[in-house]
This record gives structure tokens, C-alpha cells and sequence, in this order.
């Protein structure tokens, strides 16, 4: 389908909106992003970031985003990289978006709410932009559909509790309001606690049941932003929940089914996610084009990070791991020139 252009809504985003939107420029990379709460969100931002300054970002086809990924990655794209480095440095790191204390009065850790209208709505991309952008994004939603589950929920319930689960990719060829979508995508488990419904479908953060949402079959070259360090994914033992997630469990108990198996699920996230590396590390053993950019020790910013200086460190070492790998990068589009 031949997308029309809008040169309106270009001119409307700055200047350096035409480093992403250029229906000249032929697109043939597919660009892939785990989340990571605000401190994976600022290491993506850089990555990005970088990549946008290289000139790589203008050749991506697909971008695949889950969580915070989502704001990360859509900002630059829509031309808003130097505006995502300044909210999400001083305006995401606000105690009226995350704030541990919350969760002695039963409040959530960080409010998606917030994030959404009184940050990000504030400062708004052009919709049609997003509609007709030439990238094809694809955002990772978890909708619940509980009343597939079957039997007693126990030990061995993995296949029935994946069965209600079920992986949702909104891309923004759908109508449907960016912000929306994106409020899904960033509904956390556990540290928000709620869900968001989109024409009567409920759903959640995709990274519940796909942490990194590579897609299963490529011809073109891969990038993909991987926010767990390497200390942890090289290992071969997947890793527990975080610790404010088993604090979180054993404090609110789950009361409904959903409940149930959200939790059952966020326990066997990182199993899932461990699976997923290997994945890549397969394919890209097996001759595929996957370039990885991986932090090698935990990041500076954790994923409810208040401190504005840490973010702003983990936004810059994300821009250099993604410098770090431009050769690589480069020899992607050779893949081009062959094809």
C-alpha cells in the first residue's frame, strides 16, 4: 500500500523530523526493543538516539517495541529526541510518577496515569504523522482473556495461564489513538497495578508474556536493544522477579483470577525472557543478521529511578554501547547492496 504523504504534518514536528521521514530513502532494517521501566527506557533512548544521529533510524522498516520502549523509541522517530532526553531526564524521575512510598497506602509505584496525561500529553507528536509515518511501529500488548483459563491454578498451570494471555502487536496503521495504545504497552504489573481496555479488549504491558517481541521470521537484518545486562542474560539459569515485585506479591496477595495469573505470570517472566536470548543467540549463530546492543554491567538508572543524574548517565551510555556497535551495524547494510 502506498502511503500518502503529509508534508504538513512534517513541517509541524522540528527540523530534524526529516532525519526519520523520508519516503525516499529505501527502509530494509527491522529494529527491535525490550523495556526496562525508566532506567531500560533511558538506555533505549540513547540507543536510539544514536542510531537516528547515524542515520540508521531513517532506513528502519519495522520497529517492535514493548513497554518502555514505546515512548523511547516513538519520540526520536517522530523527530522528538532532544525533547524525550529532557522529560524523560526531569519530568519522568517526578515523585508524582514513581514513588516507592506509595506502596505503604496501597498506591502504585509508578502511576501510568500521570505518565500519560500530565507528561507525555503535554507534549504530543502530530497523530496523522504517527498514521502515515513510514516506519510501521508495532507495539506489544498482554490482553487478558481469563475466561479461556481451564482447571486449578497451581505449579503446573503454565500452558493454561499462557492460554489466557494472549500476545497483541497494535501497529499505527490502526486507527486508534497513539496515546492509548501506548498506555497499554506501559501498564506494568504490580508496579501500576491497573489495566487499560481498548474497544472492550483489557490488556497490560506486553513484556508480560514478551519480553523481547522479535518477530519469529525475518528476511531483512535485525537491531535489537536488549536492556538486561550481560551479567545476567549470559547466564544459562534464568533469574527471579525483581525484588520490589516479590515484595509486591507477598504483600497484596492476588484476590480475582486475573489476578492469579498475572502474578503466576510476572513469576515466570524472567523464564520466558531467558528462552528469548537464546533464541536470538541461535539465530544469530545460525548466520541470521542480528545486531545486539546490550548494556555489560546493570545499568546506572534502575526501573523506578528518581535521580535525574542517573538517568542522564544511562541515556549517554546507551548512545555509546550503540556507537560501540556501528561497524557492525554498517555491515548490516551491506545486506542491501547483496539483496
Amino acid at each position: 500500500m502506498k502511503i500518502a504523504r503529509n508534508n504538513d504534518a512534517m513541517i509541524a514536528e522540528r527540523s530534524s523530523i526529516a532525519d526519520t521521514v523520508s519516503y525516499e530513502v529505501p527502509r530494509f532494517l527491522t529494529l527491535v526493543s525490550q523495556g526496562g521501566g525508566i532506567g531500560g527506557g533511558a538506555y533505549i533512548l540513547g540507543v536510539v538516539t544514536a542510531l537516528k544521529e547515524a542515520g540508521i533510524l531513517r532506513q528502519v522498516t519495522d520497529a517492535y517495541l514493548s513497554s518502555a520502549a514505546i515512548p523511547a523509541t516513538l519520540y526520536p522517530i517522530m523527530g522528538k529526541d532532544r525533547l524525550a532526553e529532557q522529560v524523560w531526564t526531569h519530568e519522568v524521575t517526578r515523585k508524582e510518577v514513581v514513588d516507592v512510598r506509595r506502596v505503604a497506602k496501597g498506591g502504585p509505584i509508578l502511576d501510568i496515569d500521570f505518565l500519560i496525561d500530565k507528561v507525555l500529553r503535554q507534549h504530543p507528536f502530530d497523530d496523522e504523522l504517527y498514521h502515515t509515518h513510514p516506519t510501521r511501529i508495532h507495539i506489544s500488548t498482554t490482553h487478558l482473556k481469563v475466561d479461556r483459563f481451564r482447571g486449578e491454578l497451581n505449579k503446573d498451570s503454565v500452558a493454561q495461564v499462557y492460554n489466557a494471555l494472549h500476545h497483541r502487536l497494535y501497529t499505527n496503521r490502526e486507527r486508534y489513538d497513539p496515546m492509548d495504545v501506548m498506555h497499554m504497552g506501559i501498564a506494568v504489573p504490580l508496579i501500576y497495578g491497573k489495566t487499560k481496555t481498548i474497544d472492550g479488549n483489557e490488556g497490560i504491558d506486553g513484556g508480560l508474556i514478551r519480553q523481547i517481541p522479535f518477530p519469529s521470521q525475518r528476511k531483512s537484518p535485525l537491531i535489537v536493544i536488549i536492556t538486561d545486562p550481560k551479567v545476567i542474560t549470559d547466564k544459562q539459569e534464568a533469574r527471579q522477579p525483581f525484588i520490589g515485585e516479590r515484595i509486591l506479591m507477598k504483600r497484596y496477595p492476588p484476590q480475582t483470577l486475573q489476578d492469579q495469573i498475572i502474578y503466576y505470570a510476572v513469576a515466570h517472566r524472567h523464564v520466558v525472557a531467558q528462552r528469548e536470548y537464546q533464541t536470538l543467540r541461535r539465530r544469530q549463530n545460525a548466520g541470521e543478521l542480528i545486531v545486539i546492543i546490550q548494556p555489560e554491567q546493570r545499568l546506572f538508572a534502575s526501573q523506578t529511578e528518581n535521580e535525574p543524574e542517573k538517568v542522564k548517565r544511562t541515556i549517554d551510555l546507551g548512545k555509546r554501547d550503540a556507537e560501540q556497535r556501528m561497524k557492525a551495524i554498517e555491515q548490516l547494510l551491506t545486506w542491501k547492496d547483496a539483496a
